[in-house]
């Protein structure tokens, strides 16, 4: 296998003076030329997802959404390819991201930037044709044909595999109506980068798709909720955090009544998909997490699905 220096050197930049590993996992490193300008280096697994990947930051790029660039290599094309696994090389993006939100002080003024911010990437989004071959999200298939299989054999989860059965022709009259578009499918204020308050990029969009733009409010929303569902002063903190993030998306991009509409719903499908996810990896605390807040979330269907 190529060594990394090797590798960055299919690219056109400067000299490389540091390579320094930025995740635990080994596959993302910040790299340094000897005029001190910075990239992202990436190793990935899917040579189809590099490619559709790359084409749409391309595209956002285009459109002046702030994303990380991917550049092309010396033989014109986005990755270069090692026993299997593919490195591609990006801009940086400086700035931080808040690894959560911990609902500090300005907890609301950040809620409305994190909707805002939402909104502008989806309109960034919402014209993209695809080069590559984009995977197209199916609640239905993903509560029902991938993730109660996974849970059926664990009777802790046979509470809430109940509840989805009872659910089952719900769910789907109000997925189905929902128009889809390209999302995120994992946004989070860790894949949001900001400096000195203002967001200057998006990152990660590894698990990009087609599918219902609220999946991902719902989701950025879901992850701040996990692991508060026992306080009191916290849960009322974050239906505050919901209401304001769905009003500064709405300055930007409004939601149709099919989506308010499915709200709880999509909650409720995270959940489950995190349920499935965790215990398949014997996560048993995390999954444990996931099916507490299931359980929180469906007791309080009335005040999500008020929220505003």
């Amino acid at each position: 296998m190529m060594g990394l220096l090797e590798i960055i050197k299919h690219w056109n930049i400067g000299e490389v003076v540091a390579v320094e590993n930025e995740d635990d996992k080994e596959k993302v490193y910040k790299v340094i030329d000897d005029k001190g300008k910075k990239y992202i280096l990436k190793k990935k697994e899917d040579k189809n997802r590099v490619n559709m990947e790359n084409d749409l930051l391309a595209h956002l790029h285009r459109k002046n959404v702030a994303v990380p660039v991917p550049f092309l290599n010396k033989n014109n094309e986005w990755y270069i390819e090692s026993e299997g696994e593919y490195f591609c090389l990006y801009s940086y993006v400086e700035g931080e991201a808040r690894e959560a939100e911990d609902f500090s002080a300005g907890f609301e003024e950040r809620a409305r930037v994190y909707g805002k911010a939402l909104a502008m990437l989806h309109k960034g989004l919402e014209d993209y044709k695809p080069s590559y071959k984009v995977h197209k999200q199916n609640l239905m298939d993903s509560i029902f044909q991938w993730a109660m299989p996974k849970m059926k054999d664990n009777k802790k989860f046979e509470d809430t595999i109940n509840i989805l059965e009872e659910l089952k022709e719900e769910l789907e009259g109000i997925f189905n109506p929902i128009s889809t578009q390209l999302i995120h499918r994992d946004p989070h204020p860790g894949n949001m980068v900001f400096s000195n308050g203002e967001l200057v990029g998006y990152i990660d969009f590894e698990l990009s798709v087609e599918g219902l733009r609220v999946f991902d409010l719902c989701y950025f929303a879901a992850g701040v909720l996990a692991n508060n569902i026992h306080s009191e002063e916290k849960t009322k903190k974050w239906f505050k955090l919901l209401k304001v993030m769905i009003e500064g998306y709405e300055d930007i991009s409004p939601l149709s009544e099919e989506e308010r509409r499915a709200l709880w719903h999509i909650f409720l499908a995270i959940e489950t998909i995190f349920i499935a996810y965790f215990s398949g990896i014997n996560c048993d605390e995390e999954a444990k997490v996931a099916n507490d807040t299931f359980h929180w979330i469906y007791n309080n269907r009335e005040r999500i699905v008020h929220i505003d």
